[in-house]
């Protein structure tokens, strides 16, 4: 196997081993927030000059770019499924170098 060949196993292994969730109606939905900067994901907490924070659109659309959704899709889900990824998503970003695959993160509900 040449050098291109080992780098796109070892990146389809790094894709398999992203925190997920499955959603009700079977798709898993994983999150890769290597696609988030920390100053993006600092600034769902940061006040603008008027000390207000910025809107649920604002994480919405990280949320969307960490799980490679399409924007809008998030708010296209059911209630709970919307849930399910937004609770999944704070949850990796919070303990990020968690192991996606022990039983504790299974992303089960």
């Amino acid at each position: 196997m040449d050098g291109r060949g080992t780098e796109q196993a070892a990146l389809a292994q790094t894709k398999s081993n992203l925190p997920s969730v499955k959603l009700e109606d079977g798709r898993v939905i994983s999150f890769d927030l290597n696609v988030v900067s920390m100053e993006e994901y600092r600034g769902i907490w940061k006040e603008d000059a008027d000390g207000k924070l910025p809107g649920n659109e604002y994480a919405e659309a990280l949320i969307e770019r960490a799980a490679s959704l399409e924007s809008g899709n998030l708010l296209n889900l059911g209630y709970v499924d919307y849930a399910r990824v937004r609770e999944k998503f704070f949850e990796v970003a919070q303990n990020p170098l968690i192991d996606p695959n022990s039983a504790s993160e299974s992303g089960q509900a």
